[in-house]
């Protein structure tokens, strides 16, 4: 059996303050690459936010021996951002595959 070269794995984010947006990619230290990479392909979002290292805060991330990144494909909390997941989800996911092809090639 062949061993995963990536972890991605997608949520969506959710926050009390209505207000709170954005497009995350939270990374482990070998996946600042692959969150670069999908953070530049989605462009769905108006609040992109970016990358933030989660190496030793998340188990998923932690845990995993390659590049790994967890997705927060924009707060459910927010009629914005839950707008844009459900009417472009599609767009959005060619996205994230995009900047995961961009980084394994």
């Amino acid at each position: 059996m062949e061993r995963s070269q990536v972890f991605v794995n997608i949520h969506v984010n959710f926050s009390t303050n209505k207000v709170a947006s954005g497009f995350l990619v939270l990374f482990n230290k070998k996946g600042i690459s692959l969150a670069n990479s999908i953070s530049n392909f989605v462009d769905e979002f108006p609040n992109n936010l970016g990358t933030k290292d989660k190496s030793n805060s998340l188990f998923v991330l932690r845990k995993f021996k390659g590049p790994a990144v967890l997705i927060e494909g924009g707060f459910i909390s927010n009629d914005r951002d839950r707008a844009i997941m459900l009417n472009r989800s599609s767009k959005i996911g060619q996205q994230i595959a995009e900047g995961i092809i961009k980084f394994l090639k």
